[in-house]
């Protein structure tokens, strides 16, 4: 009662009588300790063989390193590195029954020319042996339609491959779950997981020695959420805590040494905000 007498005076006496009281009755409380900041240290050590070119890549090093004149060569094959452009499709119309009419609305579309044209600026930036030389898209229609707006802009030569192995499913049981019926569905897991695993493995490898490449990748939201997990050696689970907008790009680079870095995720900011949409 003091205290909150004390704290309606306006004189400096009772300001500095008031916080005495204050900081008497604070001590005297019983307060926790505060928990400890430290996190639990993660126990996973990093798999410099994730590709089965570890052994490949050390022979290779050192060889060149045995030899002198090749110091300039040897600085560039350390630079070595396959850049990854991991694009969501358009927005697109959910209500459709059939897979065939779940194309891309009218803003998918104006969402498609716009990461089309970011490509086009990001690969300008990039020196001439390190642009686009590959095209990859899910057959399902949104993405073929958004690969199809980005291929108009890219140059000439770059190959456009077309898998099936890129559509969309359920790569694992997310944690937390959703609880949806599908996370029971074991039969449905074990397909999808397997084709979408096996979609990783063939484009997430270490670039050749001297090969840089930069490949762009069309595909759907929980495609590329596992990538990302798999591509850091995080748990594939954790791949649902994620969200991805219509048209960003995911940039993953792996370097010829095998180390993997994240460089942006879902980066949108190339669109106004009122076109952007993750449903």
């Amino acid at each position: 009662a003091r205290g909150r007498m004390l704290c309606r005076a306006a004189s400096p006496v009772a300001l500095v009588l008031c916080s005495r009281a204050l900081k008497d009755r604070v001590l005297s409380c019983d307060v926790a300790a505060p928990p400890d900041p430290r996190v639990s240290s993660w126990d996973r050590d990093w798999d410099r063989d994730w590709d089965g070119r570890q052994e490949e890549y050390l022979e290779r090093i050192k060889a060149i390193k045995a030899t002198d004149d090749k110091r300039r060569t040897r600085t560039k094959e350390a630079a070595s590195v396959k850049r990854l452009w991991l694009i969501r499709h358009g927005q697109y119309h959910t209500e459709a029954d059939q897979a065939e009419d779940k194309r891309l609305t009218d803003l998918g579309h104006d969402q498609a020319a716009l990461v089309a044209k970011r490509l086009v600026a990001l690969n300008a930036s990039l020196p001439a042996d390190q642009q686009v030389t590959d095209l990859h898209h899910s057959t399902m229609i949104r993405a073929v339609e958004t690969a199809r707006a980005i291929s108009k802009t890219l140059p000439a030569g770059v190959s456009i491959h077309e898998s099936a192995a890129l559509c969309e499913g359920k790569p694992c049981v997310p944690v937390p779950g959703s609880g949806r019926s599908w996370e029971k569905d074991e039969e449905l897991l074990a397909r999808e997981g397997a084709r979408i695993e096996g979609a990783y493995r063939s484009l997430f490898m270490r670039p050749d020695l001297h090969q840089d490449q930069t490949v762009v990748v069309v595909a759907h939201a929980n495609v590329i959420r596992y990538f990302v997990c798999r591509a850091l050696q995080l748990p594939p689970e954790a791949w649902l805590r994620m969200s991805l907008p219509h048209c960003s790009i995911t940039e993953v680079t792996i370097r010829s040494s095998g180390n993997v870095s994240l460089r942006c995720l879902g980066d949108a900011g190339f669109i106004p905000a009122d076109m952007r949409t993750t449903s």
